[in-house]
């Protein structure tokens, strides 16, 4: 190619790159504006906990890059320090700090994964719409969704095997009707972080005595902690399996 030619190229190119619309395809939704300060703003750059998110995550490289461009988004010099931008971010109001965020990115839409966050601590999906020229679309974490149903059935139990078939029932019902309304338009699963990316090819049988003991497992540790954390394989497989199935019949990503 030659050079006149390549630099067409490259224009068309930057151009495409800086100004098309883009979809932000794992998206999470924002937190109320009465809770902005309730989770450490270090949860940002790091998955940390407690006073090491705090104390340590300023000092990694994800922290020092984000604090560069932090600092340009927020009108401060180059040459600030995270204290500095943490303290420039109260100033703004909500509602601004929103907007500098979302009009430079060129977000289109939001594809918004609401099963992360504390309960009542965040806004709704048709909220984020205000600053996006398309609306703003749902992601069903299929785990976060199964752990609601537990809690349900938890809180209100009689033995395993109705539980279960409840459990099944309602999950299905769920995710079809929820995908049937063309609000939701994926699922995502988490099953690599709670047992592993190693997925049974084939689903076990609803009736099957390995998910019903899997299921009481996940039972008998609400029962002690009352926690409900969907981690143990046979029923996170399961679970899988059927969000995969309900995807197919309704023609959804997964």
């Amino acid at each position: 190619m030659d050079p006149v030619a390549f630099n067409r190229f490259q224009t068309k190119l930057s151009d495409v790159i800086f100004n098309y619309p883009a979809i932000d395809n794992h998206a999470h939704a924002l937190l109320h504006v009465d809770k902005r300060h309730d989770i450490p703003f270090e949860g940002l750059v790091s998955h940390l906990e407690g006073e090491a998110l705090i104390k340590d995550a300023p000092y990694t490289l994800a922290c020092y890059h984000a604090t560069s461009e932090l600092a340009k988004l927020y009108g401060l010099p180059r040459e600030s320090t995270w204290e500095q931008v943490k303290a420039k971010r109260t100033e703004f109001e909500y509602d601004e700090l929103c907007r500098r965020a979302f009009e430079p990115s060129g977000i289109q839409c939001i594809l918004l994964d609401d099963g992360l966050g504390p309960d009542g601590a965040l806004y709704d999906i048709p909220w984020h719409d205000q600053f996006t020229k398309s609306p703003t679309r749902r992601v069903i974490r299929i785990e976060s969704v199964a752990e609601d149903i537990l809690g349900s059935i938890f809180s209100n139990y009689s033995d395993r095997v109705t539980g279960f078939s409840t459990f099944y029932n309602s999950l299905r019902k769920y995710l079809t009707e929820n995908t049937r309304d063309g609000h939701a338009v994926s699922f995502k699963t988490v099953v690599c972080y709670r047992t592993g990316l190693a997925v049974s090819p084939e689903p076990l049988a609803p009736d099957s005595e390995k998910l019903l003991s899997a299921f009481e497992k996940v039972r008998e540790k609400y029962r002690s902690s009352s926690k409900i954390r969907l981690q143990e394989k046979v029923l996170n497989d399961f679970v899988v399996h059927i969000a995969m199935e309900i995807a197919s019949v309704n023609d959804i990503p997964s």
